[in-house]
C-alpha cells in the first residue's frame, strides 16, 4: 500500500469532530486532509484520496452533486455521516452510491473500523 493511498478526504466544518477524526487517524498512522464545503468538492474532483469522509449536516448541498464530481476509477469510496433522526438525507446519500451511509454515533462508535477498511492496515510503530 503507497503513502497515497493512505490519505483520505474529510469534508466537515466542525471544528471539534474534525479534530477527533484527524487524531484518531494520526494515531493508526494516516493522513487526512480536511476541507469545507467547497473546496472538498474541488479536492474530490481532482482525486487520489483513498476515501472521502463527508458530513452530511453540511447545508446547502446534494450529496449526489459530490458523487457526480468523482473522476477517479473506480470511483473513490464515499462515507457519509449524518444525525439519525435525518433519515432524508441518510437515504439520499445512499441513492447517490455512497459506499456507506451512518448516523454520526455509530460512526463515532466505528471509525478506527472504517479508517482501517479504507486506509489499511494501521502502521506498526518501528522497533527500537
Amino acid at each position: 500500500m503507497t503513502i497515497a493511498s493512505r490519505v483520505g478526504l474529510l469534508i466537515c466544518q466542525d471544528l471539534l469532530f474534525i479534530s477527533k477524526v484527524t487524531g484518531i487517524a494520526g494515531s493508526l498512522g494516516y493522513q487526512i486532509e480536511t476541507a469545507n464545503l467547497k473546496q472538498g468538492f474541488i479536492k474530490a474532483a481532482v482525486g487520489g484520496y483513498a476515501c472521502i469522509i463527508f458530513d452530511l449536516s453540511l447545508q446547502p448541498f446534494a450529496v449526489a452533486d459530490l458523487t457526480r464530481t468523482l473522476r477517479d476509477t473506480p470511483p473513490t469510496p464515499v462515507i457519509a455521516f449524518g444525525a439519525h433522526v435525518d433519515t432524508k438525507r441518510l437515504a439520499e446519500a445512499r441513492a447517490a452510491g455512497c459506499r456507506e451511509v451512518l448516523p454520526r454515533s455509530q460512526f463515532n462508535m466505528q471509525m478506527p473500523e472504517i479508517l482501517t477498511r479504507y486506509l489499511g492496515p494501521p502502521e506498526e510503530a518501528p522497533q527500537t
